[in-house]
């Protein structure tokens, strides 16, 4: 409507330590940037809002999970973290997702090749899906060296959740017996 703005947040890792970022992009380019939180060791690699409440949740290089609560914000993480899950990953959150169907209930990967589903008010771990895609190999061309890949994203979508991965298999994690039970099923390659 007239007269409110559009917020939008970054993440990623600056020289010092600013993980997330928020811009108004109705504001001059000058005063854009509103708000820095500086929470996450080594940078933040993923974001997700859960709109109605005012919670950000973010996933963090060091493999952490954190719910903040941007209407306490001001920058100061500390004062608007709601919980935070230190190591919720082995080697870095790669995505995190609201289940629109489901409130209250948060997915993540991890360069582990884990999928976990959260309880996003507590951030309890609910359920852990293990080796749901293959790892590969890759030769980044940027650094020439070696990286390892396994799920590349998550999405909701009305049936369950999908994972997509390096090993070019789509899987659908569909709910099977009550709304917090997964069971993994392929649903096809990409290329």
């Amino acid at each position: 409507g007239q007269g409110r703005a559009t917020i939008v947040a970054a993440a990623g890792s600056t020289a010092s330590n600013e993980n997330i970022v928020f811009w108004d992009t109705l504001a001059p380019p000058r005063a854009a940037r509103v708000a820095v939180i500086r929470g996450h060791e080594g940078g933040a690699t993923s974001l997700c809002a859960m709109s109605e409440s005012g919670i950000l949740l973010s996933g963090g290089r060091g493999g952490d999970l954190c719910a903040r609560d941007m209407r306490m914000s001001g920058g100061n993480a500390d004062k608007s973290t709601i919980w935070r899950v230190p190591e919720a990953h082995g080697g870095g959150v790669v995505a995190v997702d609201t289940c629109p169907s489901l409130h209250g209930l948060l997915g993540s990967c991890g360069k582990d090749g884990d999928i976990k589903l959260w309880h996003a008010a507590t951030g309890a771990m609910i359920q852990q899906l293990t080796a749901v895609h293959e790892r590969r190999m890759f030769l980044s061309s940027r650094t020439s060296t070696l990286n390892q890949a396994s799920i590349n994203g998550i999405t909701w979508t009305s049936k369950g959740l999908v994972s997509y991965g390096a090993d070019g298999i789509v899987n659908l994690c569909q709910f099977t017996s009550g709304p917090l039970a997964l069971n993994v099923r392929n649903v096809g390659r990409y290329s």
